[in-house]
Parts: C-alpha cells; sequence; structure tokens
C-alpha cells in the first residue's frame, strides 16, 4: 500500500553478498564436512551463525535509525509522473526550457486530495490476509473494521503488516468502530497489534468474553448481538441475530453477523455454520437478501447451505482464504452451489484484496491482484 522503506537499500547492498556468498556457502560446506570432520564443521558453523547475529544486529540497528516502512502518500502514479516529470525539467540547465511550466507541474501533488464517496455510497475492502478474515468497511466521513486477519502476540500479525497499512493509506487515524466476529485466531489475533492504539471503547464482538480475557482488557466489549442498528452518511448498518437469547455453545455460530444497507446491500456473515443459516433463514428471511455476500466460514463445507444462499441470492460472493491451506477451504462442492446459482466467485487467494464499491451507479469491483499485476503470481 505505498510503502517506502529508506532501509531497504542499506541493508541489501549487504545482506545480499553476505548471504549469498559467506554465510550459505559456510552452511553448505558445514553440512557436507559433518559426516566426516565434524570439528571443523562446527567451527564453520559458528562462523556462519555468528555473521549471521551480526547481520540482524546491523538491520535492526537501521530501524532504530528510524529508517523503517514509511507511508506513501497514496497518489496516483500519473500524478508522481508528472511531478517527476517537472523536477526533472527543473534540474535541467537555466534557459533551455520554461520553468514555471515545471514547478507547476512538479507541486502538483500538493493540491491531490482523495474523491470522497458519494452520500448513501460505500465501499468494503476484503484484504488478503492469508487464512483469515479482515474487511474495511468506508462510507463518506466513517469506517469500520471487520475482523483482523490472523497474528498472535509473539510478533506474528497481519494486523500490523496489513490492516494497519491499509488504514494509513485511505487516510483513517481511527477506525469509528472495531467488530471482531469471533474469538478464533484467524479472525482477532491480528487485534493484538491494536492494543493501546485505539479507543476499546469502539470494539464490538460476537463473543465478548472471550475476547476481554484473550487480549486482558479492562474495558469491557459490547456484543454485537444486542447492539442497536446505525445509519453513517446514508448508510445503514444493522447486526443480524436469530436468537439474542440463546447462548450459542460453538463459536462460529456466534459470529457478528453485519448488514450493509445503501444502494446494494452486503451481508458479512464470519463463520457461521448451516445451523445458525437455518435460524436466520427461519427468523430474518426478508433481511437476508444482498448484493454482495462475505462466503460463511471460508467457504467451509459446514457452511453455505443452498437454502441460506438462495435466500441472500448475492450477485457477488468473496471467499477470504489463503492460498494452498490445508483445509482445501473453498470446499469443491460449496463453490458449485455458488457457481449453480450464477454467482461471481472472488477469491483472495486468487485476486488478492477485493474491493467492491457500492454506488448509485452500480457496484464496480476492484481486485487487487489484476489492477497491480506482479510477475510472481
Amino acid at each position: 500500500f505505498d510503502q517506502i522503506n529508506p532501509a531497504s537499500f542499506f541493508a541489501n547492498i549487504l545482506a545480499i553478498p553476505l548471504v549469498g556468498m559467506v554465510i550459505v556457502p559456510l552452511d553448505l560446506i558445514g553440512a557436507f564436512l559433518g559426516s566426516f570432520e565434524i570439528s571443523l564443521a562446527r567451527w564453520l558453523l559458528i562462523a556462519s551463525d555468528t555473521l549471521l547475529t551480526w547481520l540482524f544486529a546491523y538491520l535492526g540497528l537501521l530501524l532504530d535509525l528510524g529508517l523503517g516502512a514509511h507511508q506513501g502518500g497514496g497518489l496516483p502514479f500519473a500524478l508522481i509522473s508528472f511531478s517527476a516529470l517537472g523536477l526533472i525539467i527543473l534540474l535541467l540547465p537555466a534557459g533551455s526550457v520554461a520553468k514555471k511550466p515545471a514547478f507547476i507541474l512538479f507541486i502538483l501533488p500538493l493540491f491531490w486530495h482523495r474523491p470522497a464517496l458519494d452520500f448513501g455510497a460505500y465501499q468494503l475492502t476484503l484484504l488478503d490476509v492469508g487464512m483469515g478474515t479482515s474487511a474495511v468497511l468506508q462510507t463518506r466521513n466513517h469506517s469500520l473494521v471487520y475482523d483482523f486477519g490472523p497474528g498472535n502476540n509473539q510478533g506474528y500479525s497481519t494486523g500490523l503488516w496489513v490492516l494497519k497499512p491499509f488504514l494509513r493509506h485511505q487516510g483513517i487515524e481511527a477506525p469509528d468502530l472495531m467488530i471482531i466476529s469471533h474469538n478464533h485466531k484467524d479472525h482477532s489475533g491480528g487485534f493484538y497489534s491494536f492494543i493501546g492504539s485505539y479507543d476499546p471503547a469502539q470494539l464490538v464482538s460476537g463473543t465478548p468474553l472471550e475476547v476481554e480475557r484473550k487480549f486482558n482488557l479492562s474495558t469491557p466489549v459490547r456484543s454485537c448481538h444486542d447492539y442497536p442498528s446505525w445509519r453513517w452518511d446514508g448508510v445503514d448498518f444493522e447486526f443480524l441475530t436469530a436468537d439474542r437469547n440463546e447462548a450459542f455453545t460453538n463459536s462460529n455460530n456466534r459470529s457478528c453477523v453485519l448488514r450493509i444497507s445503501g444502494f446494494h446491500n452486503t451481508l458479512l456473515v464470519g463463520d457461521i455454520e448451516s445451523e445458525q443459516e437455518l435460524r436466520l433463514v427461519n427468523t430474518s428471511p426478508g433481511s437476508l437478501s444482498a448484493s454482495v455476500l462475505l462466503a460463511p466460514h471460508h467457504g467451509s463445507s459446514t457452511s453455505s447451505t443452498p437454502g441460506f444462499v438462495h435466500s441472500v441470492n448475492p450477485d457477488i460472493a468473496l471467499f477470504s482464504v489463503g492460498k494452498g491451506n490445508h483445509w482445501g477451504f473453498p470446499n469443491s462442492e460449496v463453490l458449485e452451489v455458488y457457481r449453480d446459482m450464477g454467482i461471481e466467485i472472488v477469491r483472495t487467494d486468487q485476486h488478492g484484496a477485493i474491493t467492491v464499491r457500492s454506488s448509485e451507479q452500480g457496484i464496480r469491483l476492484i481486485k487487487y491482484r489484476s489492477r497491480r499485476p506482479k510477475f510472481w503470481y
């Protein structure tokens, strides 16, 4: 998301030759000698380990000096190109070309502002966080986060690596509402990187007590199952709960089910399974219809029953899945349910981050990997 890392040059100019020409050869020779010359192999591997330790210390020093990743402004490529052209012209010898037009080109980025969404429009971005879920919903003046992706308290966090950079890229200093659909780590783990940075009073969950214990929060987490409906900038939001008085024992079935209603409807359903799908079909049939559906439980065989999918009747189904995940999500039979109904299938493992823009003009679907293709995909 347009990050700039000044440390990359200084890191790579040392790390690439050191690792490729010294450390790896030492390891390979040490491994080869290990079967008949243990003493020499030991010293080679110790030398390799020492060099790695020094390299990591050097990389840490670069970060301590403030040379880590910095967020770019998210400027359009064309605007950056014009500004760069203006700078090149300004650096040419005096009198060779007109400088005033070049100066105007150079300062164009100062006058750029991110286009605002229309009243009643919204933008949903399903981030590519591997095997998990994290989505950001934006209206004209408000935003919310639905799930934080996988992570733990040991340093692994898609919340830090993916969600936070995206929020900065979109100019979101703090979401107005944060939702953890349920406490499973592939939906909540990324929240570890948000603790202490954002107001926990803006946090709601389908499993509030479990979330409080997991993250050791002193501020109570509100339950989405009794959270009132609200409106932002002409867009309506409502949590659908099949039975507000029933204590579900299955965390998946306690997931927050969020309905977003603007020019088009979107349904975010967490990891609900067939039992909860049936309850929703029986108790909220008129509220399920949506143009966009976040496929339940990543396309697991325990979810996306034909009756539920038919009740929602979406035009687009979003699947948040990791490439080559060992669960085999999305299940092939589940995909057939959607295909048989003529529903467009979009997957984060194939398309990267997915943005859905709903406006009076219609639904626009943006696939990040198609927009910015890389040769290694």
